[in-house]
């Protein structure tokens, strides 16, 4: 179970709408503000496409989340990369001794159950953690697809800081080009009954896997 059971009772865009952080045309859901400090678990619904502009800033903090049912259209540029990072301030590898997932910090992104392609290109990532139990079920990346489709393109990885992957590829199908990523706790990249390629990318300074496989055509 991804959700819990009181997600289904709420109008998620009367709810994002309340806000200045997001502009809604037709069925494209816009992030209307450069830097977006996240302090909550957001859900876009089915339907629509989330689109972040270039030099975005997305800040997850206090185990705040993105959970989408609808397509993410992150291209930034060389010149105005996007940004989505958490809070974490603290030193990292003091943090993963630990290994125990904290509050005080944002955790990631979940793409699911959508026909209609994610994409992201010269967007960097940087200090992001895979969900807690509490928040969301049995997903164990800081950026997860599951039953979709998604291309990641000229974009870097830095510094997760819990759980098992970095990027979680579930059911999916997915092309991963020219991306760089470092310093990834246990596995960088997990791929799971997925089809895919990764073509001219770098995988540098992986504690546990740079890349792992299951049930996969890579």
């Amino acid at each position: 179970s991804v959700l819990n059971l009181d997600d289904d009772k709420i109008d998620h865009v009367k709810k994002i709408t309340e806000k200045n952080n997001f502009l809604i045309k037709k069925n494209n859901i816009f992030i209307n503000t450069k830097e977006f400090n996240i302090k909550e678990k957001i859900i876009i619904p089915k339907g629509y496409r989330l689109i972040i502009n270039p030099g975005t800033k997305l800040i997850f903090a206090k185990n705040s989340s993105l959970i989408s049912y609808s397509p993410i259209i992150s291209v930034g540029s060389k010149e105005k990369p996007i940004i989505i990072k958490t809070n974490f301030n603290k030193s990292l590898n003091e943090f993963r001794k630990r290994n125990i997932y904290s509050e005080e910090f944002g955790e990631g992104i979940l793409v699911l159950n959508t026909d209609n392609k994610s994409l992201f290109i010269n967007t960097i990532f940087r200090n992001l953690s895979s969900p807690n139990s509490k928040s969301i079920n049995g997903l164990s990346g800081s950026l997860n697809f599951y039953n979709t489709k998604v291309e990641i393109i000229n974009s870097k990885f830095f510094d997760n800081i819990y759980g098992d992957d970095y990027v979680n590829i579930i059911k999916s199908n997915f092309l991963i080009k020219d991306s760089y990523f470092e310093n990834t706790n246990a596995d960088a990249l997990d791929v799971d009954f997925s089809n895919g390629k990764i073509l001219n990318s770098t995988f540098n300074n992986s504690i546990n896997d740079s890349v792992d496989f299951s049930g996969s055509n890579v």
